[in-house]
């Protein structure tokens, strides 16, 4: 039953997140459904995530870091719970540079550096917050270098978190 019901939930939570980023607007009441079902099944790190990231499309940074507390609120173990942990602090990170704290989301991405090694699921997203850090502060030069997908990931990762957040 536990298995069956996770599964069902997230099923739900992925048609939602499809049809958010496919530019459908979501009803309230599915909304409302989503979060409290996150809030009942907090293991589920990646789903909760997910439903994050719909709602930082959506625009609701409010609801956005509702969901992102819940997520940092459970415990941890497993890799894949630390990575959804990670990519939560990231987005966290860039919710703040949409609201202005360039400072509050170098904190969180010096936390998350360590682990943006050579291919890791974590640069591309890392790489996505320092270029909304350096469009806040004006920093453009070198930019699209930064974004050129034929430099390698480890080079732009590294130097990254070498320079860009110290």
């Amino acid at each position: 039953r536990r298995s069956s019901d996770l599964d069902e939930g997230r099923s739900r939570i992925v048609s939602f997140v499809c049809r958010v980023m496919a530019g459908q607007l979501p009803e309230a009441a599915e909304q409302s459904a989503l979060l409290r079902w996150i809030e009942t099944h907090t293991a589920d790190h990646d789903g909760a995530h997910e439903l994050a990231v719909a709602h930082y499309h959506l625009g609701d940074l409010e609801q956005t870091v509702r969901i992102l507390d819940l997520v940092e609120a459970t415990p941890r173990g497993s890799r894949a719970t630390l990575l959804a942990a990670r990519l939560g602090m990231l987005l966290r990170a860039t919710v703040l540079l949409d609201r202005g704290h360039a400072d509050a989301a170098a904190k969180l991405v010096d936390a998350v550096c360590p682990f943006a090694r050579g291919a890791s699921l974590l640069s591309s997203e890392l790489l996505a917050v320092d270029a909304a850090r350096r469009l806040l502060l004006g920093d453009l030069a070198g930019l699209e270098d930064q974004l050129d997908p034929d430099r390698s990931e480890e080079r732009r990762v590294g130097k990254e978190c070498r320079s860009r957040w110290s």
